[in-house]
């Protein structure tokens, strides 16, 4: 990342530590949710249903009222869900 200026233009706080240990929580809830093998589907559309990792760009796309979430693999396949052909969860 290039070097910016992040600092608050409020208060002059150094925003840089706080986006570095921001970004390494969103990192490690990642890693957790994805060792665990939490996957998500849309409750919308009820013709072609598809589940995904949460770092797929398709989940991304899941409007959060319509999240359904599957707490493994099996679970999804038993709920009618389908392998997402880009993150293959």
């Amino acid at each position: 990342m290039a070097n910016a200026d992040l600092t608050c233009p409020n208060c002059g706080h150094d925003l840089a530590a706080d986006v570095s240990a921001l970004l390494q929580s969103a990192r490690t809830l990642l890693e957790t949710v994805e060792r665990h093998g939490i996957f998500v589907g849309s409750a919308s559309n009820r013709e072609i249903k598809h589940f995904h990792r949460l770092t797929c760009k398709w989940a991304a796309e899941i409007p959060s009222h319509n999240i359904v979430v599957f707490q493994s693999h099996d679970q999804a396949v038993a709920a009618g869900y389908r392998v997402c052909k880009t993150c293959c969860p």
